[in-house]
């Protein structure tokens, strides 16, 4: 499983212990150091073979579903399923944008950012968790901004902004890059994610024409969160199908 852009592994807790009944579960965290994507497909491949996994199935949400897509193109007959959540193509246009917030950053003190970067993820979490409990939206809430008030929030930001630079801007897909995987491919979608819009899904699909497609209408992106059990049912199921 691999996590969005400044989350860590350790953010899919919700998915350990009832898809540990199904599979082992992996949740690898990206290093700071780490910019390029092919350096990460690297280290994740050699997760694997230090553990001696040769096929294991594939999940990626946001940024993951970035690393998803490349660790699928760089050794299909490693991968026995894949699942994409809430992402999206290579595109110049959003290399651009995040190539614009990536400088505004480097000029932010250090308060300022971290203030900026928690009311980003209160913004976004106030539509996506609404249909929460209170404590469970006061959990979410505390858990999702306390990594952005940490000292090293600046590296974060860099180091993941230049990692989704890189995949838009060196990434290219193909419908036939795939035309020889055996696998089974599920796309997740949420029907109100402020970050991949309606266009980004259907071109998404249009790349992977026998992808079966799963939408959360009401979810936005953190649909991670709110639909948890829901992605674990399918995840299981997914897994079981194949085996």
């Amino acid at each position: 499983m691999l996590e969005g852009g400044l989350g860590g592994g350790e953010s899919y807790f919700q998915f350990f212990e009832p898809l540990a009944e199904h599979a082992r579960v992996l949740t690898p965290t990206i290093p700071l150091q780490v910019s390029k994507v092919s350096e990460a497909v690297e280290g994740l491949l050699a997760i694997m073979d230090g553990l001696q996994i040769d096929r294991f199935h594939l999940f990626g949400h946001s940024q993951g579903g970035y690393l998803a897509q490349c660790l699928l193109r760089a050794r299909p007959a490693r991968i026995a399923s894949a699942t994409l959540s809430a992402t999206c193509l290579p595109s110049e246009r959003r290399a651009r944008r995040i190539d614009r917030q990536l400088r505004l950053v480097r000029y932010l003190p250090s308060p300022l950012l971290r203030f900026a970067a928690a009311a980003q993820v209160l913004r976004i979490a106030a539509t996506d968790l609404a249909g929460l409990t209170l404590e469970e939206r006061l959990f979410w809430k505390a858990y999702l901004t306390e990594g952005v008030g940490i000292q090293e929030v600046r590296r974060q930001i860099e180091s993941t902004a230049k990692l989704q630079i890189d995949y838009h801007r060196r990434a290219r897909f193909k419908v036939s890059d795939l035309a020889e995987w055996a696998g089974q491919m599920i796309i997740v979608t949420f029907g109100r994610d402020q970050l991949i819009d309606g266009d980004d899904a259907v071109s998404l699909m249009s790349t992977y024409p026998t992808a079966i497609h799963v939408d959360f209408a009401d979810s936005g992106h953190l649909g991670i969160i709110s639909k948890a059990p829901a992605i674990v049912a399918l995840l299981a199921k997914q897994v079981c199908d194949t085996l």
